[in-house]
C-alpha cells in the first residue's frame, strides 16, 4: 500500500512540475499578414494585386516581396523558382497597422511551354528586418498565393 501511495505521489509530483503557466511565445512576425485582392489574367501574364498588413506590434523598417512560379520536382512535389518578379509599391518603414498595396505583373512568355513549372499555384515571399536592420531582427514569411 505504502508503494502504490509513493508512486501515486511521484506521478502527481511529476504531473504538477511539468505543467507551465507560461503562455508559448509567438514571432513578433507572425502578425505581418499577406493577402490577395485581385487576380487579372491577361494576354500577356496575370497581374496580382496584393495587400501587406503590419498588424504587429513592430515596424517593418525593410523588406522585398517576392512573387514566383514553383518548379514541380516529382509528382505533388514542389521547389523554389529562381525566377522570381518583386512586387510595385512597396515602402521602407511600415508602421504597426497600416496596410500598403502592392501589384505584380507575372509574364507568361517563355514559361508556357515549360510543363514543370506551376503556373496556377504562385507562391508569395517576403523577406524583411522588424524595427531595426540587422541580422537578428531579419525574417522570412511566405507561403501559397492563393488561400484555399
Amino acid at each position: 500500500m505504502k508503494i502504490k501511495l509513493f508512486f501515486l505521489m511521484l506521478l502527481t509530483f511529476t504531473f504538477l512540475i511539468s505543467c507551465s503557466n507560461q503562455k508559448a511565445t509567438k514571432e513578433p512576425y507572425s502578425d505581418i499578414k499577406l493577402e490577395l485582392i485581385k487576380e487579372q489574367k491577361l494576354d500577356k501574364g496575370i497581374s496580382y494585386e496584393i495587400k501587406l498588413i503590419n498588424n504587429s506590434n513592430a515596424v517593418l523598417k525593410q523588406n522585398n516581396v517576392y512573387v514566383y512560379y514553383p518548379i514541380e520536382k516529382r509528382e505533388n512535389v514542389y521547389g523554389n523558382n529562381p525566377y522570381k518578379v518583386e512586387a510595385e509599391g512597396n515602402k521602407l518603414d511600415i508602421k504597426p497597422g497600416e496596410k500598403v498595396t502592392l501589384n505584380v505583373f507575372m509574364p507568361l512568355q517563355g514559361i508556357q511551354n515549360q510543363s514543370n513549372i506551376e503556373t496556377k499555384k504562385p507562391v508569395i515571399q517576403l523577406k524583411g528586418y522588424l524595427d531595426e536592420v540587422n541580422n537578428e531582427n531579419r525574417f522570412s514569411i511566405g507561403g501559397d498565393l492563393h488561400k484555399d
